[in-house]
């Protein structure tokens, strides 16, 4: 049971570096699209809205493919992570069940 314990904090770790680095890629993403939309939306002449909004375009066509599929890759993550707590979760009752009178897991000195 250690090794498996071991074995899927490991999954997590590995698996949460790819989901932290696709949220902030996602976020950075989402952050240029609202800026060029504040653009849009700031625009004095219907000149400066169409430049704006052909930007959008542009941008959309270079990153639409690509922020799908890390949407779609977070998500599956998410849900991965997720199953994966809860496994760690359960090793851990095992380890140290909750019940009157059991004694409790050791305290975390890392405080």
């Amino acid at each position: 049971m250690m090794q498996e314990r071991v074995a899927a904090e490991a999954e997590f770790k590995s698996k949460y570096e790819v989901y932290f680095r696709l949220r902030q890629l996602i976020m950075a993403n989402r952050q240029d699209f609202e800026a060029l939309m504040s653009a849009v939306d700031a625009a004095t002449t219907d000149a400066e809205k169409e430049r704006s909004q052909e930007e959008v375009r542009r941008l959309w066509t270079r990153r639409g493919t690509r922020a799908k599929r890390w949407r779609a890759a977070f998500d599956v993550l998410h849900e991965e992570l997720a199953g994966i707590k809860e496994s760690l979760a359960r090793y851990s009752e095992q380890a140290w069940p909750s019940s009157e009178g059991a004694a409790s897991p050791p305290a975390s000195h890392d405080s």
